[in-house]
């Protein structure tokens, strides 16, 4: 399944002054039981998405793949796939929409 902003929109909060992103909560179709669903809402939603970070930037899975928080922050505000993200502090882990602009756009 492709990643949207219609679907990243669906599963994720982004606050673009804040530069955080956090799970929204999920609707039942995407869970094989009542249960799953509801211990999923219970444990992820409304908490911090795209925690993880290596090589000093921020990772996160969604729809069990792997995707950098920066991208999926540019996708969810911008409607696309950034080409190239340059962060304006030089802080990869910043996320926030003013500190980052697309160096790759034309």
């Amino acid at each position: 399944m492709e990643l949207t902003q219609d679907l990243v929109k669906e599963l994720i909060h982004y606050d673009p002054v804040r530069g955080i992103l956090t799970w929204n909560a999920r609707d039942r179709r995407w869970f094989s039981s009542v249960t799953a669903w509801r211990r999923w809402n219970n444990r992820y939603a409304n908490t911090p998405a795209f925690t993880y970070t290596h090589s000093g930037r921020r990772w996160g899975c969604v729809l069990n793949r792997n995707y950098l928080a920066h991208r999926v922050a540019w996708l969810w505000a911008k409607g696309e796939w950034p080409k190239s993200i340059t962060f304006k502090n030089e802080d990869a882990t910043d996320i926030r929409l003013s500190n980052m602009v697309d160096s790759g756009a034309r």
